[in-house]
């Protein structure tokens, strides 16, 4: 928390198992990508540049969470894998 995330970083935020939750950018300096992925890692949602301050209200359940800077979502899965095995 309260991190400075830099172009090109993602971070992960694996919930354990997938549920439903209501996300939010609460003490986000900057617009944020976030993607929503199920236990498989399929894309689920993408919301981009979302402002500080705000709620997002998934439509699905979900368990994992990447938030970023202008992320290239066509490799999203590929490296959340890659992040969730080192």
């Amino acid at each position: 928390m309260f991190k400075k995330i830099k172009e090109g970083e993602i971070y992960v935020l694996d919930l354990g198992k997938e549920k439903f939750e209501i996300i939010h950018t609460f003490f986000c300096l900057k617009p944020l990508d976030i993607v929503i992925l199920d236990e498989k890692l399929n894309i689920i949602e993408v919301h981009r540049k979302v402002p500080p301050f705000r709620f997002i209200f998934p439509k699905k359940s979900f368990r994992y969470v990447v938030e970023g800077i202008n992320l290239d979502i066509d490799r999203i899965s590929e490296e959340v894998q890659s992040s969730l095995v080192s």
